[in-house]
Formats: C-alpha cells, structure tokens, sequence
C-alpha cells in the first residue's frame, strides 16, 4: 500500500498501525496492522539513502522498535527491536517521550520522570539501519513534561535534544508550601555524542511554571531555536536563553481569567521562499500560524490566528 507518488498518513490506534490513502478529501484505509504492543510514541526515520523512510515505535512492552515496509510480503517488519527494560508502564521507564533527529542520526526516549535514554541511528550503504548501545541518564527526583529533538545546522556532528523539566526534591524535603514555591521549571538540552556515545545535559534557564509545549524551529542556518509554549505565550530560546516572546491573540468573547494552553502544532519548511511556516493550535482549537523568514531570522517573526477547528491530537500538513 505505500506508494510515493500517493499522500499518506500513518496512524496509531491502541497496538494497530493504519494507512491510509488521502484520495480526494477522504481518507481510504489500505493496510492495517497489529503489532502487539501498546503504542505509546511513533515517529517517521528518514531514510539518508534511496531506501523507503522507517517508522520508529515504543510500546507498553519496554521495547523501541524500528519499521520497514516489506513489498514482498506485504506488511511492516521490524528490522529492529531493543528491548530497554523488563518494567514497561511504570512513570521511571522511557518511552513516554520519543524524539528523533531530523538528520535520522540518533534518538532519544524519555520517562515521565528521571529517565532518558540516547541510540546513535547507523545506516550503511544498502540502507540497512542498526542502533547503538543506550546512553542512559537518570536524573533524580525530575518530571519531565515534554520533549523535542532539535534542528542543528548541518555542519553540528552532534545530535541535540531539548526537554521542559522540573526538579521537585526540594518539595518532597519541604513538603509546605514554602518548599513547593522554590520549586522552578527549567529548560534543559541534552547533547549527543556519536563518536564516543556520550549523552550530555545542561540546564539552559528557567522558565515560566505553566510552560507545557515544546516546538523545534529552524529560525536560522546557524543556530539552534526552540519555542517555549506557555500560557497565552510562545518565547524563542537558544543556548543563551530567552530571544523574544509573543503574545498568542484572544478571542474577545473569553474571560479574562481564562488562559489557552497550545497541544499540538506542525512545522513546514519552504526552502524556494526560505521560510519557516509553523501550525499553532490551543486547547480551545483556535489555529495560529507563525512564519518566520530564514533571512531575517528573529527580525521578521509573525504571529497571527488563522481559523477555528476541532481540537486534534496531532496536526499534518
């Protein structure tokens, strides 16, 4: 069922994988799978050679596992699968969160507290792929509320992550309200090293407590940018910190004390117009969109409400 001259979506539902043919303005069901596990995370591998793109999956059984279409058979074959623990479903074990590189070099999967670990993605000639052995980091005492992988410019060997965390252990000494109001979120980028299989973490700053969303942007060729959603807010923050923010517009009909949190958004790269074009959506389904010229770079960064629609788990372009 998969064909390049057709747009496809991929879809997860439970432990079955979907794909469906967009044929027009509907979508027409062309394979349908079980893969025996509670899917927890997906993400597309792009392939670095003429081979078909992958599909990267972790499930409820501790597993990361890496897709391929076989034609021959007619079904998705698992051309890897690392198992990472033998305590699936518990907050401590990855796979929560899963990011790739958008250079298909490395990924990294995360619990929802303390755990992340790191795979250098090797693919030789043929198109044959092979993972690494983990690089794992623990960091006690952490919640981790989301995580992205970043786009680095080309000439960067080293794969880079950026996740919102927060560490509670001074709540947990002081459970009073005195502990809790010490108690910070913080932006944190995790460094891969594929030639020594290294997994580095440096705080970057502080950020506000109702951060939630995290966007990998390419606002430039030289830099790395991410945008921090927070509450009616989108900030852009590289190794130094905060660049600039925007205020996300309201519709005048909601109450003042009523704040919109962003849940999903999409990134389209024009590289003919260099520009950066990326879908905002709230909780509320307004949709927002932010273009941002390469050229430019922070200089000519939009904002602007675009339309109203259902609120989506995830938004494709």
């Amino acid at each position: 069922p998969l064909d390049e001259s057709k747009e496809q979506i991929l879809l997860a539902k439970g432990s079955m994988i979907e794909v469906y043919n967009v044929q027009n303005k509907k979508n027409i069901l062309v394979h349908k799978q079980n893969v025996f596990g509670q899917i927890k995370s997906m993400k597309k591998l792009t392939s670095t050679s003429d081979a078909c793109d992958s599909v990267i999956i972790t499930t409820g059984s501790g597993a990361v596992t890496i897709l391929q279409y076989d034609d021959n058979a007619k079904t998705f074959v698992a051309s890897i699968q690392e198992f990472y623990t033998d305590s699936p479903n518990k907050r401590h074990t990855p796979g929560h969160y899963l990011s790739v590189d958008p250079h298909s070099r490395a990924l990294l999967i995360g619990a929802v507290m303390n755990t992340v670990i790191g795979y250098v993605i090797l693919e030789d000639e043929n198109g044959d792929l092979g993972i690494s052995q983990p690089m794992e980091m623990s960091t006690p005492s952490t919640i981790i509320y989301d995580m992205v992988a970043l786009n680095t410019p080309e000439d960067s060997d080293s794969p880079m992550f950026a996740s919102i965390e927060v560490n509670h252990e001074s709540a947990d000494v002081e459970p009073e309200r005195d502990g809790y109001d010490v108690v910070e979120k913080q932006l944190v980028f995790y460094t891969l090293n594929p030639t020594n299989l290294e997994l580095t973490r440096e705080v970057v700053c502080t950020i506000d407590m109702s951060s939630h969303h995290l966007i990998s942007a390419s606002l430039s060729v030289d830099d790395v940018h991410v945008l921090v959603c927070w509450d009616d807010h989108v900030g852009v923050y590289t190794k130094e910190g905060e660049q600039t923010k925007m205020v996300i517009p309201r519709s005048k009909t909601l109450d003042d004390e009523r704040s919109a949190m962003v849940v999903c958004h999409c990134e389209l790269l024009n590289n003919k117009e260099k520009e950066n074009m990326i879908f905002l959506q709230n909780d509320l389904g307004d949709l927002f969109f932010l273009q941002v010229n390469l050229e430019n770079e922070l200089d000519n960064v939009q904002l602007s409400y675009y339309t109203t629609i259902p609120v989506a788990p995830s938004i494709i372009v």
